[in-house]
């Protein structure tokens, strides 16, 4: 009479709940504990639960609340027996669809925990999470927590936002829940199932940076990365860049002397032994072979008067004259090539390199555990 009370009673209230809420129901049941200190598995469940509820996506019935509906020794059956059909039959009569097994395990190299969403009606696995062995009941408490709402984001898929990572190193590897989703920049928002999720961004010659982001349903949550360079690439990268820096100003110098050259060579060269030298020569010579000489009394320079007098050295030294006035042009356009190349060579450096400081005073290390990470430095 008491067992049908009892059960009647919890039937009831969680009629009553889904009345109110259309959350569906997940069960909890007691994690098992190998070589574990007594509290330690309770310790567990605890935060597993309480990071289920965080969702507030479900109606989560602990093992407390199940040993109030159905009596420690009927849990403890539920534990041991998972795929006994009056365990989910009892359980899917309490409006559960969902159930949450599991277990702790304490070994030398800390605590660990494995946890497994089973359907309620055919007892299959939906999903499962691991949490590496942790140093202390507080980090594996924390693990688990996360670990919990990423075991349920199956069930959560149709309640979907989206996430956007966004760091200033380009070729990033995105991952979320541990599977790949793309580097960086990434060309479109996360789908994923709100809740939270453990982001992984990496790349070669960096840290890794794990963190956890909450999504919310049909909103889109921003994520700003700052990816910590290790002290070998910060070496290599300051080397590359300062070289291609160093280039790109010698690529300038070199413009600037190609170009400069160019303009003394035609001004002061080229330009003067044409107009000074060649130009009258060649004045008289037309004038002599189109019959305008005369008696030569038109040409009132001293230039002029020799040219007229001696017509055949006159041609000698202007093709001579005209020769030097050619490769003085030629050494002018091969001075603008230099110039040309020293630019385009500046440009490319500047274009292909980086800031050679943009790293300068970046410091990380890893903690005295190897999990915590240290910088300081300005970007």
């Amino acid at each position: 009479m008491r067992w049908g009370l009892l059960i009647a009673f919890g039937l009831s209230a969680v009629a009553s709940a889904q009345a109110d809420e259309t959350k569906p129901g997940l069960a909890v049941f007691d994690l098992k504990g190998i070589d574990t200190r007594p509290t330690e598995p309770q310790a567990a469940l605890n935060a597993v639960v309480k990071g289920l509820r965080e969702l507030d996506a479900f109606d989560v019935l602990s093992s407390d609340d199940l040993r109030q509906l159905l009596s420690v020794e009927r849990q403890r059956q539920m534990l041991g027996v998972e795929s006994d059909s009056n365990v989910s039959a009892s359980v899917q009569a309490l409006g559960v669809k969902n159930m949450v097994v599991g277990s702790v395990t304490r070994s030398p190299a800390g605590l660990s925990a494995e946890l497994r969403l089973l359907d309620a009606k055919d007892n299959k696995v939906v999903s499962q999470r691991t949490v590496a062995a942790q140093p202390s009941l507080d980090k594996l408490a924390s693990s688990l927590a996360i670990a919990a709402q990423e075991l349920v984001g199956p069930l959560l898929f149709n309640e979907q936002g989206s996430l956007l990572v966004r760091t200033r190193e380009e070729g990033a590897e995105v991952l979320v829940d541990e599977t790949s989703r793309g580097s960086t920049p990434l060309a479109s928002p996360i789908k994923l199932p709100r809740g939270r999720h453990r982001l992984t961004v990496k790349k070669d010659g960096f840290i890794a940076r794990v963190t956890v982001v909450q999504v919310m349903k049909e909103q889109l949550t921003l994520e700003d990365v700052t990816l910590v360079p290790s002290a070998d690439y910060v070496n290599a990268y300051n080397a590359r860049n300062k070289r291609m820096r160093l280039f790109g100003y010698l690529g300038i110098g070199l413009a600037a002397a190609g170009f400069l050259a160019a303009v003394a060579i035609d001004r002061f060269g080229a330009e003067p032994l044409y107009q000074n030298e060649f130009r009258p020569r060649q004045e008289v010579l037309e004038a002599v072979s189109i019959g305008r000489a005369g008696d030569g009394s038109t040409f009132t320079t001293q230039l002029g008067q020799q040219c007229y007098g001696d017509q055949d050295k006159c041609r000698t030294d202007a093709r001579g004259i005209a020769s030097n006035v050619g490769t003085l042009q030629a050494l002018t356009w091969v001075m603008v090539g230099v110039g040309a190349a020293g630019a385009v060579a500046a440009a490319y450096c500047f274009i292909a390199g980086e800031d050679p400081n943009r790293y300068t005073g970046l410091v990380a290390s890893m903690g005295p555990e190897g999990g915590t990470i240290g910088f300081a430095g300005h970007w």
